[in-house]
């Protein structure tokens, strides 16, 4: 075996391995995308819950209210839907926070597919030209050497 074949099996192991590593770092790149948008989505479940028991609450309240005095009431009910504006205004918030995670989610998705296939093609291409170019002639060499 001469040096350049020694040079050319490193370069298509080089490329396998390359291959190989895109697999792995789309694969790697989408789960944590896909991670961060999950915990954001059941932490606004938990924010949207928590508004609907205010909600409830407050309905509740304007069902005690109509049996006594509206107006010993009426300060307490006003803080209360200040409350729930600021709660529904951090909601919005926090929907476009997860439309934002969302479509980084999904760009994650294509540059997995594509990280995805040009691996698999680096990975075959790597893997071809080294059985072919460097382990045939390799194994050729090989039976020569014990035929004779």
């Amino acid at each position: 075996m001469n040096v350049g074949s020694i040079a050319q099996g490193n370069f298509y192991i080089f490329c396998t391995l390359l291959g190989l590593s895109l697999i792995a770092s789309s694969l790697t790149y989408y789960d944590s995308k896909e991670s961060a948008y999950d915990e954001a989505l059941i932490a606004e479940k938990r924010n949207f819950e928590k508004i609907e028991y205010v909600v409830r609450k407050l309905k509740l309240l304007l069902k005690a209210q109509s049996r006594n005095p509206f107006k010993e009431k009426f300060n307490h009910f006003v803080s209360r839907t200040d409350d729930l504006h600021k709660k529904i205004s951090a909601h919005v918030v926090e929907a476009e926070y997860l439309n934002l995670l969302n479509k980084r989610k999904e760009r994650a998705f294509y540059l997995l597919l594509i990280g995805f296939f040009v691996g698999i093609v680096v990975t075959i291409f790597g893997i071809h030209n080294w059985y072919n170019k460097v382990q045939k002639p390799s194994d050729k060499l090989k039976l020569l050497e014990i035929e004779s």
